[in-house]
């Protein structure tokens, strides 16, 4: 079975990008499962969601140099 999951997070994240999504989620969907747990990311995206996103958190960790 091919593996397609880094060319959907690649479409995924060109698709948020032009969709003007907010940095903290493009860093959240660019580093999944490159430089950061799957765990990690959920929690992220639910820090987000949940509106708790602010200095200090586990965003300051992630790199932000996805294409």
């Amino acid at each position: 079975m091919e593996d397609l999951f880094s060319p959907i997070k690649d479409e995924l994240y060109v698709a948020l990008t032009k969709l003007g999504a907010d940095k903290k989620l493009l860093i959240a969907v660019g580093n999944w499962r490159d430089s950061l747990p799957d765990r990690h990311v959920l929690d992220l995206l639910k820090e987000l969601n949940a509106g708790k996103v602010g200095r200090g958190n586990k965003f300051a960790l992630a790199r932000t140099d996805h294409p």
